[in-house]
């Protein structure tokens, strides 16, 4: 009986805690209500047969273009529209194509409707990831000629290409 009562003001001042846990699923009821030694049940986990991977992400073909492909179209007078998506930072660093728009990344979302969709767009950046981004956004948005300039910059000017200072 006393050892009851000692353990009694302990008990109560845990309550508290007991129920937090409880309720947060690291400890399971037992008939005493006393702290239990396995963790509450968890349901178990979904059966192979039920798994679904994520769909695929389909990357068109031409998705990309290597930079003498369009420095060719360019040269040869095509109307080529080059859309650098670097920040503004990278162009004082680096230049950019000699006429190219530039509408960096992280605008692009509200910004693409100043292109034509039905034009042929090469986006690029400073090594293609972002250019990459951009013509997959552009061509989720009906802009079947977007592309993504292989390599961005440095494989532009070993390509041939020029760049013109900020």
């Amino acid at each position: 009986m006393l050892k009851t009562l000692i353990k009694l003001p302990f008990k109560v001042a845990l309550m508290p805690l007991k129920l937090v846990l409880q309720a947060a699923g690291v400890l399971s009821r037992d008939d005493e209500g006393g702290r239990a030694d396995r963790p509450a049940s968890r349901p178990p986990p979904p059966s192979s047969g039920s798994y679904e991977p994520p769909e695929e992400l389909e990357v068109p073909q031409d998705l990309e273009v290597q930079a003498g492909d369009v420095l060719a179209k360019v040269r040869d007078g095509a109307a080529v529209v080059l859309v650098d998506v670097r920040e503004p930072g990278e162009l004082a660093s680096s230049g950019m194509i000699e006429g190219a728009l530039h509408i960096p990344l992280r605008d692009l979302p509200r910004r693409y409707e100043e292109l034509e969709p039905g034009a042929e767009v090469v986006l690029y950046c400073a090594a293609g990831m972002r250019s990459f981004d951009a013509a997959m956004f552009l061509r989720d948005k009906g802009f079947d000629r977007a592309h993504s300039l292989i390599g961005g910059l440095p494989g532009w000017t070993a390509g041939g290409g020029e760049l013109v200072p900020m």
